[in-house]
């Protein structure tokens, strides 16, 4: 296989690379050796540099990559190995410096048996992420190679101490053995130091922005799609009761937005927007990392913006997908009302909640220099978000953002098309129940919710508020539960109804498009029923999930659907406190209201 030769010229401190490019891939073909901090030259002399590299710890490995590369997986290591040639062991290790046995280098990998690094510990209190001595002992030269992966070694994930390394031994014995497959490879505590070895991203990815302007203070914020999602892509800054700006600086305000509790984040979402909960983190996060080609624990640099990161001079990010995550820093309350602040230019947390049960929010933060670390502080960013769907004929990676200048929808003032060729109602002949149907674009639904009596689900103890509402089910009674001729909706086919509904109307669609008008709702949240779907507010259960919570009655209403999120999780379509006739992952045992579809 043909082998480009090249170089690379790192713009931070000017040091070039040699580099090779064989089977779509490019690689540094030398160690990497920027300094910064937690990281140690060869024996602690810098002169080691330039022909040894420098070795990092495991947290630094995954964030001093430049602009454009990453650090490798274990499998793009065994795909190099393999595009060069050969997996032997012997043929990827270098020609001097093994006691066992010196390698042929003939793939030109040319790993040198440097050991690992244990760091100068003394006078930290911290040995995870306090440890900033360039100094350090060195075990194991001319026993072995090894370079950090950014595989996560599964056993302890939570903690994100162990990373997989990629590890070259030669055996006089055995000098034809190979690399070891992925699931035998080793783990090291991330504040070990090891060498790396760098891999260009696969390919670039082109943001698409747009903005949005929020009616209720004509602020307007930039917007950017990644993947199936629509972001913000600057903080919040609406002045809801109870956010606060970073030291009381209007400037700080200017740049980075406002800083929300849980309750003020809430309220300062937009109208059509959310608050992400923890699966919309994980969406985001798994999408650029598939984009990326590298694992999720390794999104930081896509993340960050290029900008206004002042950690010992290098964690700046390339803001490659346009999310351009400042440091705007948290604030931490006091007992006597008053506030601290700190972070900023360091830190980047952005709150999310977490709705497992509709009446119980959990704070949830996000951490942009560990991206899938959770915590929780008083106040912090928020970035709202919503689904967003790419126009049929569309690639994902070309999608154009939705923008204030785009024309207004036109608004369609004639009333909903009564379901052709089934009548106007539906009789289930399982129990005798009538409901009415409505056709909408090339759908025809229910328009109300089923009230079928499955075994174990739940309903109001008030006849005429029962037919309006409905049955409330987990989603494990969904099974067999549709007469014949109907089924439960996917996710696909609730967004096919949002779809024609917003060519047509302009107005929320769970608020006032889709929800009913009745006296079921209060009277401040009646919606128009523009189009005959009659959304009710048919609530969810109580905490013993042994009757219908009277709390949640005209408030909200889930209606589940067939698309699962996992083995416990699975998408509703959701109008309550925060969302807007949207989906959203929820436990499988919560018991929402269902809607059928008519099969086609």
């Amino acid at each position: 296989m043909a082998v480009e030769f090249g170089s690379f010229t790192d713009p931070r401190d000017g040091e070039v690379y040699k580099t090779i490019k064989v089977d779509g891939q490019e690689w540094l073909a030398e160690n990497f050796r920027f300094k910064c901090r937690n990281s140690s030259s060869l024996d602690n002399d810098e002169a080691n540099d330039k022909k040894y590299g420098r070795f990092y710890s495991g947290r630094i490995a995954s964030m001093v990559a430049p602009d454009g590369w990453h650090l490798p997986t274990y499998d793009e290591f065994l795909k190099l190995a393999e595009a060069l040639g050969s997996k032997k062991r012997v043929d990827l290790a270098s020609t001097e410096g093994w006691e066992e046995l010196n390698g042929t280098n003939s793939t030109g990998f040319n790993a040198q048996p440097l050991g690992y690094c244990e760091p100068d510990t003394s006078g930290s209190s911290d040995r995870v992420t306090r440890v900033k001595s360039d100094l350090g002992k060195f075990h194991a030269k001319g026993q072995y190679a090894a370079f950090w992966t950014s595989d996560l070694n599964e056993p302890t994930p939570n903690n994100h101490s162990e990373f997989c390394t990629f590890n070259i031994t030669t055996d006089k014995d055995n000098p034809d053995e190979e690399i070891y497959p992925k699931e035998d490879c080793n783990a090291s505590f991330i504040t070990t130091r090891f060498t790396l070895r760098l891999v260009r991203n696969a390919e670039t990815y082109e943001p698409q922005f747009g903005t949005f302007t929020d009616e209720r203070d004509g602020k307007t914020y930039k917007t950017v799609i990644i993947g199936k999602q629509e972001w913000f892509a600057e903080n919040l800054s609406f002045n809801a009761e109870g956010s606060k700006v970073y030291e009381d600086n209007a400037e700080n305000e200017k740049k980075y937005g406002r800083l929300y509790d849980l309750e003020a984040g809430l309220k300062a979402i937009p109208e059509g927007w959310k608050m992400p909960d923890r699966k919309d983190v994980k969406t985001l996060v798994d999408f650029i990392a598939a984009t990326a080609n590298t694992t999720k624990y390794q999104v930081a640099p896509f993340l960050k913006s290029k900008e206004d990161w002042n950690i010992d001079g290098f964690f700046e990010g390339s803001d490659a997908v346009g999310f351009n995550a400042l440091a705007a820093g948290i604030g931490e309350a006091y007992k006597d009302g008053t506030y601290k602040f700190s972070g900023l230019g360091t830190e980047a947390y952005f709150r999310t909640a977490t709705s497992e049960k509709v009446n119980r929010l959990w704070e949830r933060e996000l951490d942009f220099k560990e991206p899938t670390g959770f915590g929780d502080y008083d106040l912090m960013s928020v970035r709202p978000f919503r689904p967003y769907k790419a126009p049929a004929g569309t690639k994902k990676t070309t999608a154009k953002a939705k923008t204030d200048d785009a024309k207004p929808a036109k608004k369609c003032a004639t009333k909903a098309k009564v379901a052709e060729n089934a009548g106007d109602t539906f009789t289930d002949s399982r129990d005798g129940e009538v409901y009415r149907m409505v056709t909408i674009g090339d759908q025809v639904w229910m328009a109300e919710n089923l009230r079928y009596n499955v075994e174990g689900s739940l309903c109001v103890d008030n006849i005429k508020k029962a037919k309006a509402f409905g049955r409330l089910y987990t989603w494990d009674m969904l099974k067999n539960i549709a007469p014949e001729g109907w089924h439960v909706p996917s996710v696909e086919e609730y967004n096919q109804l949002c779809e024609f509904v917003r060519t047509k109307y302009s107005e929320s669609l769970g608020k006032v498009v889709l929800r009913s008008a009745s006296t079921n709702w209060p009277i401040k949240d009646r919606g128009k029923d523009l189009v005959g779907f009659a959304l009710e507010g048919a609530g969810t259960a109580n905490f013993e999930k042994t009757a219908v919570d009277p709390k949640f009655l005209g408030k909200v209403t889930n209606l589940w659907t067939t698309t699962e999120e996992d083995a416990d999780l699975a998408y509703s379509i959701a109008t309550n406190f925060f969302h807007d006739f949207t989906p959203s992952p929820g436990g499988k045992q919560l018991f929402f209201s269902v809607r059928l579809i008519k099969d086609k």
